[in-house]
């Protein structure tokens, strides 16, 4: 079923959202892995990369490759075309509109970052209004 109607509270947004006691931490430049891929290389930053090989992304400000590092989907948001969707279960979701391989990278999941009270409260107050379909996401706290 397509419709044109977005999810109730829905917000697109491009980056995450702390929300209450979260921090986040940002990389010093130093700390950032920094390929061999070189300026003059036709296709820099593609297989060849070892940012790449280690599925690291490279950064616009580490890469000597420059403009023509291949190596940067996250920065440029290279993603194929997607849209969200009512499903008959499950609540809302995403799906492409493009074909995708095997292994290729598909979105950034982006979304509120909050802290373990409001985990709670969240959960709770889904639990009141009987919402059965929600998504959480615990990350590492030296991320």
């Amino acid at each position: 079923e397509r419709t044109d109607k977005k999810p109730a509270r829905y917000k697109f947004i491009k980056s995450n959202v702390p929300i209450g006691n979260v921090q986040i931490h940002k990389a010093e430049l130093s700390e950032i892995p920094r390929c061999e891929c070189k300026p003059d290389q036709e296709d820099a930053c593609t297989s060849d990369c070892l940012n790449r090989m280690m599925m690291y992304e490279c950064h616009p400000a580490a890469c000597s490759a420059g403009e023509k590092c291949h190596n940067q989907r996250f920065q440029k948001r290279q993603y194929p075309e997607c849209e969200p969707f009512k499903s008959e279960t499950r609540g809302w979701g995403l799906r492409c509109l493009d074909d995708i391989k095997k292994g290729q990278f598909v979105h950034e999941y982006v979304g509120d970052l909050i802290d373990e009270e409001e985990c709670k409260r969240r959960i709770e107050q889904a639990h009141d209004d009987n919402i059965t379909n929600f998504y959480m996401l615990t990350m590492d706290k030296n991320r």
